[in-house]
């Protein structure tokens, strides 16, 4: 009884192997390769390494043949943008933003992938940097993070949603504010010079007088604001794409909302500019104290701002153009 047991319990184990090894072949395999074959491996009992190989072989077999080295990596960058336009397209309302990052080719070839799972993107791009696939979806994880394709593929979707939720907030800042670049974190100073004086007729003898001028300026300085978030084994198993795509571009939200609120709160501050004196003030001239805002009071301050002079009382001659007020 006892050998027959032991028997049964050596061909059970068996057939499970057996199973197993099937199994793997095949979702190794993918949509990319031949059924036939995938058969041909199943059939002549080939390991899941050798396997890879004739997978491998198989793939470089149906690709165009060419002449160049540098073709070749062009290649393999146009495959890992393949399988960021798919992740992408799995959230429908980033087909307009891939359409027009990848183009139309592009966009309909990566329409055929963007139903595979992560773990089959991590497959994929083991394939294009050419390593051998490990048994076991842990280990196919774990390889694809340690090799070139994945993390780039990852990090560059997460940077596009990411965009996507900074540029689709709206920016009320952004019409009355210039926008500059800075190339370290000092304190710079943003200079303006300030009126020359009314031009001097030049006499018979074609002289002509020299001008000077003096230097107005506000100081500022960058800031640096971040958050980072982290994509787990779990997220990867689950197929949570939220994860690429949802958190990175509340992220964005967040970033464009941050300089949103950084810009009102320096202004309804009221600093002091350079003069010691209040950015609104009635030194300044851009100051009313004496009506609230309404459309009779208007015209006093389209008036006032007309009238706003440089250092030395020279109108500047603006034309008011934006109304700011606040939501009530």
């Amino acid at each position: 009884a006892d050998d027959i047991s032991n028997e049964k319990r050596i061909r059970d184990a068996a057939i499970e192997e057996e199973r197993t090894r099937v199994k793997a072949i095949k979702d190794l395999a993918g949509t990319d390769i031949p059924d036939e074959v995938v058969e041909r491996c199943v059939s002549e009992e080939k390991t899941i390494e050798e396997s890879q190989a004739i997978f491998l072989a198989a793939v470089r077999n149906s690709r165009a043949t060419i002449g160049s080295p540098m073709i070749s990596v062009a290649s393999e960058d146009f495959a890992r943008e393949d399988l960021e336009a798919a992740m992408l397209l799995r959230v429908a309302e980033y087909e307009p933003m891939v359409l027009k990052e990848y183009g139309e080719e592009r966009t309909n070839r990566a329409g055929d992938l963007q139903d595979a799972c992560l773990v089959d993107i991590a497959v994929r791009s083991l394939m294009i940097d050419r390593v051998a696939i490990p048994h076991g979806r842990d280990n196919v994880i774990r390889a694809a993070f340690s090799a070139h394709t994945l993390p780039i593929l990852l990090g560059n979707v997460a940077n596009k949603a990411m965009l996507k939720g900074y540029r689709d907030q709206p920016a009320t800042w952004r019409s009355w504010c210039s926008v500059g670049s800075l190339p370290d974190l000092k304190t710079n100073q943003r200079i303006r010079l300030t009126d020359m004086g009314e031009l001097d007729e030049v006499n018979k003898a074609g002289e002509v007088k020299h001008g000077s001028a003096s230097e107005e300026y506000e100081e500022y300085s960058l800031a640096t604001y971040a958050k980072q978030f982290a994509i787990t084994r779990q997220d990867i198993i689950n197929d949570d794409l939220a994860a690429f795509t949802k958190m990175p571009q509340k992220l964005g939200i967040k970033a464009n909302q941050r300089i949103n609120k950084l810009v009102y709160t320096h202004l309804l501050a009221n600093g002091n500019m350079q003069d010691s004196i209040a950015l609104f003030h009635a030194s300044h001239s851009n100051l009313n104290t004496s009506n609230a805002l309404a459309v009779a009071a208007l015209g006093t301050a389209l008036t006032k701002c007309r009238q706003q002079t440089d250092a030395a009382g020279e109108p500047i001659d603006i034309e008011p153009a934006i109304l700011l007020v606040p939501p009530e």
